[in-house]
């Protein structure tokens, strides 16, 4: 498999030795497919979504996350910045072509400092 996660940006091609990749990793499989409740967000942006949520799993229903014990995300859930995700014809968020590695920023929950996100994402990548 060629290309990158239309997620998190991670690189399909070879690692840093030259080998061949063998993980499978997409925007399915990427442990930071996790954004906020598409209900729960304001009326005034692009991916807000009416009426009440019905997910079971949802991130709105998360309780206490580990890292800031606030409620309503995961320390994976990410922000859905316009400058880095767009929603494909079929609904789907995606990240923007060009858009930047993550970094704190892109991240709901405050806690989480750059150092700890960078080493997050490269575990998680390192991982595939």
């Amino acid at each position: 498999m060629t290309g990158k996660c239309l997620l998190c940006g991670f690189d399909h091609g070879s690692d840093d030795k030259g080998n061949k990749r063998t993980g499978s990793h997409s925007q399915r499989t990427c442990v930071f497919r996790s954004w906020p409740c598409l209900h729960s967000l304001p009326a005034d942006h692009p991916y807000h979504k009416e009426g009440r949520c019905l997910t079971a799993d949802c991130t709105h229903l998360e309780k206490n996350c580990p890292k800031c014990s606030k409620d309503g995300h995961r320390m994976n859930t990410l922000r859905l910045d316009l400058s880095r995700f767009n929603l494909d014809n079929k609904g789907n968020i995606t990240r923007r072509r060009g858009a930047p590695a993550l970094t704190k920023s892109d991240f709901e929950c405050p806690y989480l400092s750059e150092r700890d996100g960078a080493k997050w994402v490269s575990a998680q990548h390192d991982a595939c």
